[in-house]
């Protein structure tokens, strides 16, 4: 099995490496992890504007890879093209944050969401009313970090997480808390360590989501009348 992993935005190899070594550190014994980024577009995405500009790499790294993936994730909690990538292939596509916040309603009746301060509230809930679950959420709490400085400074980023996640279930009454941004993954084990909330890392929970897909043998429904139609670049200019 593989799981091709795409990093919606133009990055260093040694940031790509960093999620590798992650992702293959909870994979089952047989699945391989490739994991690719784009070679234009964003630095961040934290805005409609970036992550529609991820989309077309997005679908390219979908094609140029399709026939040695077996699901992909998309690595980043705004879930970019998520839709669109699942009409572009008949594997299945996962984002983090549509899994993330889907199993939440599995682990408690509401939930809290982290965010950067890239990520604006309203942003998050509007993807949690795409999924009618708006009424779950109960708040979204920023932190004063974005994600590219999360691992500059990591006593402050774990002191602001820490924060975030305490005020969420405390303060707001989460009985569960997402960590909405894939490059909090890195602290998610310290930040279980000293709460007793259940807090879900997306990044993990995304690849590991594509991992059962597989194994289980299910993907996306798709077809004429189904919401992932089949997709055609016969009417793009540009593409082939």
């Amino acid at each position: 099995m593989r799981i091709v992993v795409i990093d919606p935005i133009t990055a260093a190899q040694e940031h790509l490496k960093k999620y590798a070594e992650y992702f293959t550190a909870m994979a089952d014994a047989g699945t391989d992890v490739e994991v690719v980024g784009l070679t234009k577009g964003p630095k961040k995405v934290g805005t409609f504007h970036n992550a529609a500009y991820a989309v077309p790499e997005i679908l390219r790294l979908v094609r140029e890879t399709e026939a040695r993936a077996d699901a992909f994730m998309i690595n980043c909690c705004s879930d970019p093209g998520l839709y669109a990538a699942r009409e572009s292939t008949s594997k299945a596509v996962v984002g983090p944050a549509e899994t993330s916040m889907l199993l939440a309603l599995q682990l408690g009746f509401n939930f809290s969401y982290i965010a950067s301060q890239t990520k604006p509230a309203l942003r998050v809930r509007f993807q949690a009313k795409q999924l009618g679950i708006e009424s779950r959420l109960v708040s979204v709490v920023n932190i004063a970090i974005s994600p590219p400085e999360l691992a500059v400074d990591e006593a402050r980023s774990l002191a602001e997480l820490l924060r975030a996640v305490r005020k969420a279930s405390d303060v707001d009454g989460a009985e569960v808390v997402i960590l909405g941004c894939t490059a909090m993954a890195f602290f998610a084990e310290k930040v279980k360590q000293h709460v007793n909330v259940p807090v879900i890392e997306p990044a993990g929970i995304a690849f590991k989501t594509a991992e059962m897909l597989v194994k289980t043998r299910l993907h996306h429904s798709r077809g004429p009348g189904h919401f992932y139609s089949a997709a055609s670049l016969e009417d793009i200019t540009g593409y082939q």
